[in-house]
């Protein structure tokens, strides 16, 4: 029992897995603009705090340096 190679389903699979890599650019785009908008929010000086600010600086680090390429 072997495989067999069919061009048009090569075709299709590459076709698909171009089309999910698109869709995962623009989710990472997205997440980037809305994680820059965010820590752009908590920049404002509107909230305070010790804690805030820990929480800030984890956020920026993990998520958005750490995780998100550029």
């Amino acid at each position: 029992m072997g495989l067999i190679y069919n061009p048009n389903e090569s075709g299709e699979l590459v076709s698909n897995f171009n089309a999910n890599i698109a869709t995962c650019e623009q989710i990472i785009a997205d997440l980037k603009k809305g994680n820059k908008h965010l820590v752009g929010v908590l920049n404002s000086n509107q909230l305070s705090g010790a804690a805030f600010t820990a929480g800030q600086g984890l956020f920026t680090q993990l998520v958005i340096d750490g995780m998100i390429p550029d």
